[in-house]
């Protein structure tokens, strides 16, 4: 998978979700302005938001069902492993994710 854009298959025809092929950050904002620094594991939820471990930025991340990104947890670029809420969190390097029912 290119390491600065989530792809998404529909009927064999690849289209960019969010992100820009071959430049990578950490910016939120609405698809191709959104940038992703490895973007690894994802899930989504019953209402179609994505959620994304963005690797190399250690940033868990949310694409809503508009193509809107959001940092849901973490601080691009400083690794750690500290549990909390949003900025209070810290993460090393995400490969997953995941979502329930609730």
């Amino acid at each position: 998978m290119e390491k600065s854009k989530i792809p998404v298959f529909d009927n064999y025809t690849v289209t960019t979700l969010a992100g820009q092929a071959g430049v990578s950050g950490s910016n939120n904002g609405q698809g191709t302005e959104a940038r992703f620094n490895k973007p690894y594991g994802v899930a989504l939820d019953s209402s179609g938001n994505v959620y994304v471990a963005d690797q190399n930025n250690h940033l868990i991340r949310k694409i809503d069902s508009s193509g809107n990104v959001t940092t849901l947890a973490g601080i691009a670029g400083v690794s750690g492993s500290i549990n909390g809420q949003a900025n209070a969190a810290r993460f090393k390097e995400p490969t997953g994710v995941a979502v329930d029912s609730s």
